[in-house]
């Protein structure tokens, strides 16, 4: 990768964010947000992905990079569900064990927006032993695409992420697969950033107007598995240009929040929910809304990598 990698790939990963939390509000045209929105961080995950000659290396990153934070975000996130379905919903909450265990079982609703994390630490496990053993990463895309429209036909659609590995394997590996560095050096004439801009805006409006709802928490892809992967590209060149067109505009900054993403995406839904509760439900002020939730986290991000590093998926030195 190229010395000026962070900067891009940074504005990537916080434009993505915004769309994931923009998405939760559920403005007009969610669809059209939600045929990228999850599939980019796959797709990104799969770019910065490697794979580790040692195995007890890679073990160790993925416990402190993935399944910490998660294991955190998650008995933070019990308190916060226990109260809305005890004191809101006047509902019957799980017990500890029960939510321990649906949660271990990969049970997306009881996960929450931590499915992802644990989607893709299992990627990663396979991913690593699949090149660990030097066998052809490129069959298991197609075998997970073809399981993914089987299981479609079957209408087999559970929330469990296991079988979100299913839609979200060849994602990571398309990513894993990419050369977005090259690309970058290509795309340095103006008129081509505007020519794959438009294009990317177009592929995306294809997408959302004639694929179903894309719903990766419970392997949904929509209607149409090419449209799935094809609106998942057009939404990956649009953040892509985007980020080459706004170039090192504060760098710093960007990065600060690039590394705080996973609390951004763990912890998201709470401020979702209030603002949906307490401010007006005005499709105008939407983006406005994600955007003030992503900047307050600001705080929340610099005490955790201050005091509890562990959260950020960052080892304590």
């Amino acid at each position: 990768m190229d010395s000026n990698r962070y900067v891009w790939l940074d504005w990537m990963k916080v434009l993505g964010m915004y769309f994931i939390v923009l998405g939760h509000f559920f403005p007009q045209g969610y669809k059209y947000i939600y045929t990228f929105s999850v599939p980019v961080f796959f797709f990104l995950s799969g770019f910065l992905s490697k794979c580790e000659s040692n195995i007890s290396l890679f073990w160790n990153k993925l416990f402190f990079n993935l399944l910490v934070p998660a294991i955190m975000m998650c008995s933070v996130m019990y308190f916060w569900e226990w109260y809305l379905s005890e004191m809101v919903y006047c509902e019957r909450f799980p017990n500890v064990g029960i939510y321990i265990y649906r949660s271990i079982i990969g049970d997306t609703s009881f996960l929450g927006t931590c499915w992802f994390i644990y989607t893709l630490f299992l990627i990663k496990v396979l991913h690593q032993y699949i090149e660990y053993y030097k066998l052809k990463s490129v069959y298991f895309l197609f075998l997970f695409s073809i399981v993914a429209i089987y299981l479609d036909y079957l209408d087999f659609h559970r929330n469990n992420a296991f079988l979100d590995m299913v839609i979200a394997y060849p994602v990571f590996l398309l990513g894993y697969y990419a050369q977005l560095s090259k690309i970058k050096n290509m795309l340095n004439i103006s008129y081509l950033l505007v020519i794959a801009f438009i294009c990317s805006l177009l592929i995306i409006f294809i997408c959302g107007k004639y694929n179903e709802e894309v719903w990766m928490f419970k392997n949904e892809f929509g209607s149409n598995y090419l449209l799935f992967l094809l609106g998942t590209i057009g939404g990956v060149v649009m953040l892509f240009v985007t980020s080459i067109a706004i170039g090192d505009f504060m760098p710093n900054l960007i990065r600060f929040f690039s590394k705080g993403n996973i609390i951004i995406l763990g912890f998201h839904g709470i401020p979702v929910y209030l603002f949906d509760l307490y401010f007006p439900k005005e499709q105008i002020l939407y983006p406005i809304y994600a955007l003030i939730i992503m900047i307050a986290f600001y705080p929340i991000i610099l005490f955790s990598r201050t005091y509890f590093p562990y959260l950020m998926g960052i080892k304590r030195k």
